[in-house]
């Protein structure tokens, strides 16, 4: 009885990695590389902000942001390929999004407007 489990649970085990292993597997790989990519992006976006003489303040402010942006949109990316469903992921950020918003629109908009006189 429990050798017919153990070969049942083989060929559903089988069956997914057959079915899912390739796009795990591509998955990953674009992490990798896309992790590689967005630090060696960094380094060239800290010699061109050094260069272009921007303010010494905002160069890490906007170094993170755009590195903290672009390792999302990778994520997403891997996530897309790696077949998990986006919706609910996307509801949860908006809603997420929407409500830092609300809560922090004073504070945000202080902010803004020293990032602006900066620049």
């Amino acid at each position: 009885m429990a050798e017919i489990k153990k070969e049942e649970w083989l060929d559903k085990a089988s069956g997914w990695i057959v079915d899912k292993g390739p796009s795990l597997v591509l998955a990953l790989a674009v992490l990798f590389i896309g992790l590689w990519l967005i630090s060696v992006f960094s380094r060239y976006l800290g010699r061109v902000m050094k260069s272009r003489k921007i303010d010494r303040s905002l160069k890490p402010f906007l170094r993170s942001l755009i590195v903290v942006v672009l390792r999302v949109l990778l994520l997403l990316a891997v996530m897309q390929i790696a077949g998990i469903a986006m919706t609910l992921f996307a509801a949860l950020v908006t809603s997420l999004g929407v409500a830092a918003g609300l809560a922090l629109s004073g504070t945000l908009q202080n902010f803004a407007s020293g990032i602006l006189i900066l620049f």
